[in-house]
């Protein structure tokens, strides 16, 4: 019997670890029918401080069989500087484009950037996003202007 019982406390470390180690593959996204996954196709930097630089690298994987190349990563401005990996990318290698927003202009942002490989007939889209305000301190300021709470006007008919 409590052999019996060691062996399913055995068997539900077991399990739990598998569990934990699944969670960490489901953070890739495959891109369609490509032998393309991506960490995120979409980074939200919320809210900058205007003036500042902001940067987030997306991770590229090779789930195929063969090597492929990022041949060339195109940023939609100015406002927009990228980088990445050279080396191909091995079966089951990553690869890096970092992109980096220059925050100059306050107000909302959407900056598509896309991602030419040789795998791929059309290029793979990303897209960082976010705020720009003068200082941080008008995050709370727009919060509360967009969260209304009360009866609007009355009007005259």
């Amino acid at each position: 019997m409590r052999e019996l019982k060691n062996i399913s406390v055995t068997l539900l470390c077991l399990l739990f670890v598998i569990n934990l180690s699944g969670q960490n593959k489901s953070k890739w996204h495959q891109v369609g029918d490509l032998p393309i996954a991506i960490n995120t196709k979409i980074k939200d930097f919320e809210v900058v401080t205007q003036g500042s630089n902001v940067s987030f690298k997306f991770k590229i994987k090779n789930t195929g069989d063969k090597p492929f190349a990022i041949w060339h990563v195109s940023a939609s401005c100015g406002c927009t500087t990228t980088s990445w990996t050279k080396k191909p990318i091995k079966k089951g290698g990553t690869a890096i484009v970092k992109v980096i927003y220059d925050s100059w202009e306050t107000g909302k942002f959407i900056k598509p950037v896309y991602v030419y490989t040789t795998v791929a007939d059309n290029p793979i889209k990303l897209t960082i996003k976010g705020t720009v305000v003068k200082d941080k301190s008008q995050n709370n300021i727009s919060k509360k202007s967009t969260n209304f709470k009360g009866d609007f006007p009355k009007t005259k008919n």
